[in-house]
C-alpha cells in the first residue's frame, strides 16, 4: 500500500467519523427540540436581554410567548420614543 493509498484510507475514515458525529448531533436536535419548544410555549420563562453599546444593561425573565413578545415590543417602543438613550440591541 503506497502513501497515497494510506492517505485516502485515513481521509475516508475521517469523513465517516464526521458523518457519524453530524448524524448524532442532528438526531439530538430533532429529538429534543420539540420538547424545548413545547416547554417554552406552556410557560417556561423566556429571557429578554437588552444590550447597550455591546454591554448587557438589563435582563428580564418573562413567562409565556405572548407576554415575552409584548414586553419586547414595549422595550422597542421605549427605545424608539427616546426614553432610553444609546444604541441598543434587543
Amino acid at each position: 500500500m503506497g502513501r497515497a493509498s494510506r492517505l485516502v484510507a485515513v481521509s475516508r475514515a475521517s469523513t465517516r467519523l464526521h458523518e457519524v458525529v453530524d448524524l448524532v448531533i442532528g438526531l439530538l436536535f430533532v429529538v429534543l427540540w420539540p420538547f424545548w419548544l413545547l416547554a417554552k410555549l406552556v410557560g417556561v420563562r423566556w429571557a429578554i436581554v437588552v444590550e447597550r453599546d455591546g454591554e448587557e444593561v438589563s435582563r428580564e425573565l418573562v413567562r409565556g410567548w405572548a407576554a415575552a413578545k409584548a414586553r419586547v415590543n414595549e422595550i422597542a417602543l421605549q427605545i424608539a420614543n427616546g426614553d432610553r438613550s444609546g444604541r441598543y440591541t434587543i
